[in-house]
């Protein structure tokens, strides 16, 4: 992109706000560009420069209220704040604009968006969002996913959440137990997942965001639950065993792979949810947190059979498949697959404090992403890739907290409850 006179684009800028509303939306595909223009705009969101954005008041339509014409470009403005893809800046500074009308007609509130290049008047994308008045922030975070696809092809990750436990709060105090919580990755919308007064773990999500797997003791014992998040049906999967924990689901969603110890051994199992038998799929010395590549042929799981806890690949169904990829001797746990199968994150722990790593599964390209000044742990990746969720802990304090790939951009999500942990962000919706 490149820069056009400041008169010339904040003439434009003005009419667009005028006439935008006359203006027909065009298909999600239909507004792009170039392919040229397009993949320097990806070098930019990948590379050290940040595409300068304005985001003007939305025009008020029909009986919306007009405060919306100020909180819709805040929520986006927001949204677009927890990467550093984008600068925010005055329209006359801007190479490209965003400009939009909120309308609402009984209980539906109806967005169009226009994003205009505002060199050449070259129209990049444009798109209506609709949903009802209670919960138009979500069209708002849907609406804002595409402004990193109009530029790159790829849609944003604002709309998904992340599942953890934490203590609960109750009239200023803290509760007993854990439960599970989901929170935006905005911070906002925290609501309980569950409210039993136990101790409620490793929540997990299914492909598709319906459904969360965790481990309760609700019963006085542990077990693992499937809770669907639509209906809150809740069943139990696994009911045996001294303790157990969920790791993760197959790519189709079929098949949940989790740890459970029994006389005196911690064993993984592979267990189909429609209710057939679970099989053993990696055993000794202590096997626990199983988690899927993408493609669903390998599994990353801990194990202390060569001596301190570190991370294994497994070929799934290949019984003599098995290789460390972290240091042997080194601590090692709490693996997580890239959305594209080509890294696993980690927790490390070396003289008492913990890092976030990454590794290929392969072994090669050891790295640190994290460390010092408190303790990272329980990395969990974004849908698109490019970012950690994880817990930070320091001096009894716990928080979540996102970190870009390269390490140079770390955001705080949210730090209201107490002991903090086990965040799995969720699949995009």
């Amino acid at each position: 992109m490149t820069f056009g006179s400041s008169r010339g684009r904040l003439g434009l800028i003005l009419g667009l706000l005028v006439f935008s509303h006359a203006l027909g939306a065009v298909a999600l595909s239909g507004g792009v560009g170039k392919a040229a223009r397009k993949a320097d705009a990806a070098r930019d969101l990948f590379g050290e420069r940040r595409i300068p954005l304005a985001i003007p008041d939305f025009i008020v339509e029909g009986d919306a209220p007009a405060a919306l014409g100020r909180e819709i470009p805040a929520i986006i403005a927001g949204d677009l704040g927890l990467t550093p893809f984008f600068e925010l800046v005055a329209p006359e500074s801007a190479e490209a604009v965003l400009v939009g009308r909120v309308e609402t007609k009984g209980d539906t509130v109806t967005l169009e968006v226009k994003i205009l290049e505002t060199a050449g008047n070259a129209l990049l994308f444009g798109r209506k969002y609709s949903a009802p008045r209670g919960r138009y922030g979500n069209a708002v975070h849907r609406l804002a996913n595409d402004v990193p696809f109009a530029f790159t092809g790829v849609r944003g990750i604002f709309d998904t959440d992340l599942a953890f436990s934490a203590h609960p709060a109750a009239g200023g105090e803290t509760g007993r137990g854990k439960e599970i919580y989901l929170v935006g990755i905005d911070g906002e919308n925290l609501r309980p997942v569950t409210a039993n007064g136990s101790f409620n773990l490793f929540p997990r999500w299914a492909p598709g965001g319906k459904q969360l797997a965790f481990t309760s003791f609700q019963t006085g014992v542990p077990r693992i639950y499937l809770r669907n998040l639509g209906t809150q049906r809740e069943d139990a999967l696994v009911s045996s065993g001294t303790s157990m924990s969920p790791g993760g689901f197959s790519p189709s969603g079929d098949i949940l792979y989790y740890s459970r110890s029994e006389s005196g051994t911690t064993d993984i199992y592979a267990l189909p949810v429609d209710g057939e038998s679970a099989a053993r799929v990696a055993s000794g010395a202590i096997s626990t947190s199983p988690t899927v590549s993408p493609d669903g042929t390998l599994m990353a799981f801990v194990s202390d059979r060569n001596g301190a806890p570190g991370i294994f690949v497994k070929e799934l169904g290949k019984t003599a498949s098995e290789r460390q990829v972290t240091p042997p001797g080194k601590f090692a746990t709490s693996p997580c697959w890239s959305p594209a199968g080509d890294q696993i994150a980690f927790t490390s722990q070396e003289r008492g404090k913990f890092s976030l790593m990454l590794v290929r599964p392969d072994g090669s390209d050891l790295r640190q992403l994290l460390s010092g000044g408190g303790d990272y742990i329980d990395p969990t990746f974004s849908p698109d890739g490019r970012f950690l969720a994880y817990t930070f802990q320091e001096k009894g304090r716990s928080e979540l907290r996102i970190v870009s790939l390269d390490g140079r951009f770390t955001r705080r999500v949210f730090s209201g409850l107490s002991g903090i942990g086990s965040p799995s962000w969720s699949p995009r919706r």
